[in-house]
């Protein structure tokens, strides 16, 4: 279902913005803005908290004159999403206030660099899982092209593996392209104000868990929970392209 209002001048003068009106499209799963009556500066930082002031755990915003896969960046406040778990339920960024650690990762079922991190994963949670860290994997690939990727097979991979971790599908691929992840696995580490610290890729050997010497995503959090600069804070993602429709 969706809902549209308008905000006025006066309202938007009170953020500091330039506007006089503003229309707004409101959906389940994404907060656009569908037409603007007068030319504003999308580029003012006032227009952007402003935005962010209207996420309310479940809304992403897509701000008008701006490419859909504006990719976060170090800085940057986590996006909302209201997406389906393999459990059933519907999750909100908000489901996970309580954490220190939030870790959005973009997975899927049938890339190899996936399945060869999967492990790792479940050992992740149940390592931090006491400290306030929560992994959040997010499945947004095309199933009508890779079947294996499918809700349905998503929850077949969960007992399988023994996932320990909401595992969510992101059917429209809109919070993907919200984010700017562009492969899988991906992850976009927040932290308790939901500052994004790291991105990227979780550490430095794939295939050979043995042989890791560069322990990215371990490293971030270990930094993040001590109230420290994470080392790198930014890793070239290694997997597979997103599957996009």
């Amino acid at each position: 279902m969706m809902m549209s209002f308008t905000i006025t001048g006066s309202g938007l003068r009170k953020k500091g913005l330039r506007s006089t009106y503003l229309a707004i499209i409101l959906s389940t799963e994404a907060l656009t803005l569908s037409s603007l009556m007068l030319p504003i500066c999308i580029r003012d930082t006032a227009f952007y908290k402003f935005i962010r002031n209207l996420n309310k755990g479940f809304l992403i915003p897509t701000p008008i004159g701006e490419s859909v896969m504006r990719a976060l960046k170090i800085g940057d406040s986590a996006l909302g999403f209201r997406l389906m778990g393999v459990d059933g339920k519907y999750y909100i960024l908000e489901d996970f206030k309580s954490e220190k650690v939030v870790i959005v990762m973009f997975s899927c079922n049938h890339c190899p660099t996936v399945k060869a991190y999967e492990d790792r994963f479940v050992e992740l949670q149940r390592d931090y899982k006491d400290k306030g860290v929560v992994l959040i994997a997010i499945n947004p690939n095309d199933d009508k092209k890779y079947p294996e990727d499918s809700f349905q097979n998503m929850k077949i991979r969960v007992k399988e593996k023994g996932f320990n971790f909401p595992y969510l599908r992101d059917e429209s691929q809109k919070v993907a392209r919200a984010y700017g992840a562009e492969r899988t696995p991906e992850v976009f580490v927040f932290d308790e104000k939901r500052t994004l610290r790291y991105h990227g890729r979780i550490d430095d050997n794939v295939y050979e868990p043995r042989e890791v010497r560069q322990h990215y995503l371990r490293d971030a959090i270990n930094a993040i929970l001590a109230n420290k600069k994470v080392p790198l804070e930014d890793t070239e993602p290694v997997g597979c392209t997103i599957k996009w429709k």
